[in-house]
């Protein structure tokens, strides 16, 4: 009677193995010998390889909120970005600009944190559109969403596009 609708199957009287002389207890064992030895499993959490990544860095540079660690670099980077923001904020925008553009630029080939690069883009966006400069604003909207289709400010980019289209149509 079927188990499940399986049909038990017999091998043939003439089956053989592929590997002669391997049993199947043994291809279990050198199957779960090769799984521990490349790092798959790690029965021993204490239990460090030489050629193992170590967690972070030997030397404190900096956490952030997130107790990732970042270094020295995205650091400074991150103190011009703050710099901009805050003139963002205190409403001046020309200044914001620049300050956004150029941080762009300095780090344009610099590995730093995509939320850094993500948050230049869209605020220097933003900047060109607070000072009513629709001309520049509409590339850099456009150049945000291409580079983040699904960031965090991909939906209030979409909505300024379309007020900067609904404005020419005027």
């Amino acid at each position: 009677m079927p188990l499940w609708g399986v049909k038990n199957v017999k091998k043939p009287a003439n089956f053989r193995s592929s590997v002669p002389g391997i049993t199947p207890a043994s291809a279990f064992l050198i199957g779960v010998v090769m799984f521990a030895v490349t790092g798959c499993a790690n029965a021993d959490p204490f239990l460090k390889w030489p050629w193992s990544k170590s967690s972070g860095p030997k030397d404190s540079a900096g956490l952030k909120s997130s107790q990732q660690w970042i270094s020295a670099d995205d650091q400074v980077a991150q103190a011009e970005l703050d710099e901009a923001k805050r003139l963002f904020d205190a409403k001046d925008f020309e200044n914001a600009q620049d300050r956004y553009h150029s941080f762009l630029r300095k780090y344009r080939s610099k590995k730093i944190p995509q939320p850094m690069t993500e948050d230049a883009l869209f605020y220097e966006a933003e900047a060109m559109w607070q000072q009513k400069n629709n001309r520049e604003a509409a590339p850099s909207f456009r150049n945000y969403i291409k580079t983040f289709p699904n960031g965090r400010y991909a939906n209030f980019t979409n909505q300024r596009m379309f007020q900067i289209a609904d404005y020419w149509l005027q």
